[in-house]
């Protein structure tokens, strides 16, 4: 059985360090937009197998929490979104907290429990590395015991 809390540990030490070849990789494999995925994956395959096999390992784990609650798997998508655009400059300071807050506060509170078993290793990976991302997710933990 895997586990999701080392498994997201895992890919975002994997996607911080190979963040450039990736997403070269996946402009490589995007057309109008649309990524294509197989193809992408056989070339990051090649390319880097250790990120292949951790990315591979943490889509399975994301299909199960989706075949679970399909709302909290897309929120976390949005929180791997929102991580590499603070990785990439494109947000300088936490100007998407209230639009995070609101799409979290929008879940059910099963949802809500699904995510916040995973932000507790998402922070604190993410507090020397990512601080801006840590600040939301500190605010996101808050919110979320009120």
């Amino acid at each position: 059985m895997v586990d999701s809390h080392d498994l997201i540990y895992k890919t975002f030490l994997i996607t911080r360090q190979y963040l450039i070849d990736i997403d070269k990789l996946m402009e490589q494999h995007t057309t109008n937009g649309i990524l294509d995925e197989e193809g992408y994956m056989n070339a990051l395959s090649v390319q880097n197998n250790l990120a292949y096999s951790l990315w591979k390992k943490y889509k399975e784990t994301q299909k199960s929490m989706q075949w679970q609650w399909q709302p909290a798997a897309e929120f976390v998508d949005y929180l791997f979104d929102i991580a590499k655009q603070a990785r990439n400059g494109q947000i300088a300071q936490p100007q998407e907290t209230d639009a995070i807050l609101c799409k979290f506060n929008a879940l059910a509170q099963s949802g809500k429990e699904l995510i916040y078993r995973k932000l507790r290793v998402l922070y604190n990976l993410c507090n020397d590395s990512l601080p801006t991302f840590s600040i939301w997710l500190k605010k996101m933990r808050a919110g979320w015991r009120k």
